[in-house]
């Protein structure tokens, strides 16, 4: 069982639309009984996983411990985010999978395809407003796919992880040395402003009407390598953080929310990027968005 002031965070969290997934460290995965444990017994569960590769029978049995959460959320929560390979992710063929793929040149085509196919992704990482706008762009072209391909579109879900740690340590650390460390989450906030309004945008669109018509779920911003200050600074209605399973409790027992941060909030967001702009930071040369390596499918490839 967490601690109370954990378990009021997540339930804090809840109420604001936001859900909080575990996430593992390379080469360290959290045990399938701990992750029962964590993710069905607590009365405001944990809701997803962001795993790490391993053989196509190992994303099996993770998925497998989150199911129930799976189920009982609707096909909602309980999911498990893994770099994987299309194919591999039939191989796997359970409900609550989320293929992670790069959102590169041939990644976006990959998302497009994947949902297309009736799967889930979780693009990952998206580190600016354009990056973002091209991977909404793939998701809307893959629904219509499956959408044409008469598949269930409830099954194709689109998630974005958005490294809001990092990205914060790394604009920190270029401003004098004064913030170093990713005390500060400026950067991120403006940056969540922004992808939390365009995503507002394409919702109203009325061709997302035709598609949630036919159950498509709308896409969710994931932040990950969150610090407790940023499960603070960034709350909006289906946003979801990662908190490293090690640290889960602790971290969450020290979260003090103060309500929504995100809604209509995007001229501040905007006006905080042009901000960091003028002082010569710009997201895209951190280093931490997708680069056009030739591949962006890592992790498990087959059986």
């Amino acid at each position: 069982m967490l601690c109370s002031s954990a378990a009021a965070a997540l339930a804090q969290l809840a109420a604001e639309g936001v859900a909080v997934w575990l996430s593992e460290s390379p080469g360290d995965p959290v045990p399938a009984a701990t992750l029962r444990r964590l993710v069905t017994g607590a009365p405001y569960a944990f809701q997803g996983l962001l795993g790490t590769a391993a053989s196509v029978a190992e994303v099996r049995t993770v998925c497998d411990a989150l199911l129930p959460a799976h189920r009982a959320g609707g096909g909602r929560t309980g999911l498990v985010s893994v770099p994987l390979d299309p194919d591999a992710a039939l191989a796997v063929a359970r409900p609550n999978l989320l293929v992670r793929i790069v959102p590169d040149t041939k990644g976006l085509a990959a998302i497009a395809e994947a949902l297309g196919r009736g799967l889930r992704v979780d693009a990952a990482p998206v580190t600016t407003p354009e990056c973002y706008g091209r991977v909404l762009d793939a998701c809307f072209a893959g629904l219509e796919q499956a959408l044409a391909r008469g598949l269930p579109l409830r099954t194709a879900t689109a998630v974005t992880s958005v490294p809001v740690g990092a990205i914060d340590a790394a604009v920190n650390a270029r401003l004098d040395g004064r913030q170093a460390g990713g005390s500060r989450v400026q950067a991120s906030l403006a940056l969540a402003r922004v992808l939390f309004r365009m995503r507002e945008e394409r919702l109203e669109d009325g061709w997302w009407q035709v598609l949630r018509a036919g159950g498509a779920q709308p896409p969710r911003l994931l932040w990950t390598t969150s610090t407790p200050r940023h499960l603070t600074a960034l709350v909006g209605w289906n946003t979801a953080h990662t908190v490293p399973a090690a640290m889960a409790e602790r971290r969450l027992a020290v979260a003090g929310l103060r309500g929504d941060t995100l809604l209509n909030e995007h001229a501040r967001g905007r006006s905080g990027l042009d901000g960091l702009r003028r002082l010569g930071i710009r997201l895209e040369r951190l280093g931490l968005g997708p680069q056009d390596r030739g591949t962006s499918l890592t992790g498990v490839t087959g059986h």
